[in-house]
C-alpha cells in the first residue's frame, strides 16, 4: 500500500522519518475525534531533510549510505509557527534556561536524547553548543539551509505562547537517555 518505505543501506546507521507523509487513505480511521489527546500534526520538510541527510552521509562515506525507514502516512493539525522542532526530550522551559543553568546542571544533559553525543564531545564543546550553536547543532545547521528550526541559534527556545514538541516515543525510547 506504500504506507512506508525502506531503503537499505551499508552503514550501521538508521535514519527514521516517522512524520511528513502525504498519504491519507480512507481505510485508516481518523483519530481526531476518537483520540483527541494524541498528537496528529504533520511535519513539513522532514522527508526532504532526511533524504538530504542520507545523501550527504553517502557522499561523506564514499557511496555507503545509512538505512532509511520512511512513513508515508500523513497527519494533520501542526503548530502555527511551522518550525522544525528538534525534540531532545527537553521541555520548552528547560530550553529557556540561561546558558550557565543548562551547562552546569548534569541532569539536563543526562536526561536529553543527545547525552551520548555530549559525553563523547564534552572535552571540546559545551552542552548548549550542541543544543543551539550556529555550526555545532543540528538546529543551527538546518537554519543555515533556510529552515526555521527550534532550538537553534536563531530560535533558542519557544516563546511564552508558542507550542513545542519536545520529542516523543521514538526519541525517548531510542535516543541516548
Amino acid at each position: 500500500m506504500n504506507y512506508s518505505e525502506y531503503i537499505p543501506g551499508h552503514l550501521p546507521l538508521i535514519i527514521s522519518i516517522p512524520h511528513g507523509g502525504q498519504l491519507f487513505p480512507p481505510e485508516i480511521p481518523d483519530r481526531k475525534k476518537s483520540h483527541p489527546s494524541v498528537v496528529k500534526s504533520n511535519d513539513l520538510n522532514t522527508q526532504d531533510i532526511g533524504r538530504e541527510l542520507a545523501d550527504k552521509i553517502m557522499v561523506h562515506f564514499k557511496g555507503k549510505r545509512p538505512y532509511l525507514v520512511i512513513n508515508n502516512l500523513g497527519r494533520s493539525h501542526g503548530h502555527p509557527e511551522n518550525f522544525i522542532e528538534i525534540g531532545y526530550v527537553l521541555s520548552a522551559e528547560t530550553l529557556s534556561y540561561s546558558i550557565s543553568q543548562i551547562n552546569e546542571n548534569p541532569e539536563i544533559y543526562s536526561g536529553s536524547s543527545i547525552r551520548a553525543l555530549y559525553n563523547r564531545k564534552s572535552n571540546s564543546i559545551q552542552f548548549v553548543d550542541l543544543l543551539y550553536g550556529k555550526t555545532t547543532s543540528l538546529g543551527g545547521r538546518l537554519q543555515s539551509y533556510g529552515y526555521d528550526t527550534i532550538p537553534s541559534h536563531i530560535h533558542k527556545h519557544p516563546l511564552k505562547d508558542e507550542k513545542y514538541f519536545h520529542g516523543d516515543y521514538c526519541v525517548q525510547k531510542y535516543g541516548s537517555r
